[in-house]
């Protein structure tokens, strides 16, 4: 998972350590495996509260770049701010979706926290 802000790259990955137990990594930095599980719960519950069928105009300058890779497959959803609402998009669909402010919020300060 690559999670983009600006200029700020935060990429989680699981590997393996010598000693064979699983470790999260942040780049060549080890992270806290509780607070990468942290941003990939809080990711993992944000749900959309109502769609658009166009793109909302804000997505533009997203906030937030979200990229998972798995199964050699890749998705990737932008999220802005418009005003006081946060809006998310998948990557090739023309819709977008608002999504609750407070868990986006969450979710950003999760992020901070593994840096």
């Amino acid at each position: 998972m690559t999670f983009t802000r600006g200029t700020d790259t935060v990429t989680l990955k699981k590997s393996k350590a010598k000693d064979g137990k699983e470790v999260w990594k942040n780049g060549a930095k080890d992270v806290d495996a509780a607070k990468a599980d942290d941003v990939l719960g809080k990711l993992g519950t944000m749900r959309a509260e109502k769609f658009q069928a166009q793109a909302d105009p804000a997505l533009k300058m997203p906030v937030l770049t979200v990229t998972a890779q798995f199964d050699n497959k890749t998705e990737t959803v932008a999220f802005a701010r418009a005003g006081t609402t946060v809006v998310a998009s998948r990557n090739g669909e023309p819709g977008s979706a608002a999504v609750d402010a407070m868990a986006f919020d969450e979710l950003m300060k999760a992020i901070d926290a593994v840096k």
